[in-house]
């Protein structure tokens, strides 16, 4: 990020460290959870294809005309609609599940194609009031 151009100044970086540092560990957190998923996928014997959705080498690796189902996590919106609308013409049948990060955006997969729209937050908040629950059905 801070590595384009001649000039580097420790004051403008430590001037975002309240963006860049969080951004940082969740772009990680990420990266671990995407690996992690990979490989127990293929501990499970899904064939598994992790690579940029809109680059037209990596769709014709995943071999979407013959998948059974595909999973869109892509954080760029648009990105992740031109995927979806890419592999719905490629296959019509296809089971494919996007991710969106608001109400607004779940509309626009389901528009171009994905069979289910899951926003991530809801989820976190679902699992957290599933984890109260818990706690409070132990403790009565």
């Amino acid at each position: 990020m801070f590595g384009v151009g001649l000039h580097f100044s420790l004051d403008d970086l430590l001037s975002v460290k309240t963006i860049a540092i969080p951004g940082a560990i969740v772009q990680i957190a990420v990266a671990t959870l995407l690996g992690m998923a990979l490989a127990w996928g293929l501990e499970q014997g899904i064939e598994t294809t992790a690579a940029n959705g809109v680059d037209s080498e990596a769709v014709r690796a995943a071999n979407l005309k013959s998948a059974r189902c595909l999973l869109v996590a892509i954080p760029d919106a648009f990105e992740g609609w031109q995927v979806v609308q890419q592999a719905r013409a490629l296959n019509p049948g296809l089971l494919i599940v996007a991710r969106s990060h608001s109400q607004a955006e779940n509309e626009h997969p389901l528009k171009h194609g994905a069979t289910k729209v899951i926003m991530g937050e809801e989820e976190i908040a679902k699992a957290m009031i599933a984890t109260i629950r818990g706690a409070q059905d132990v403790s009565s």
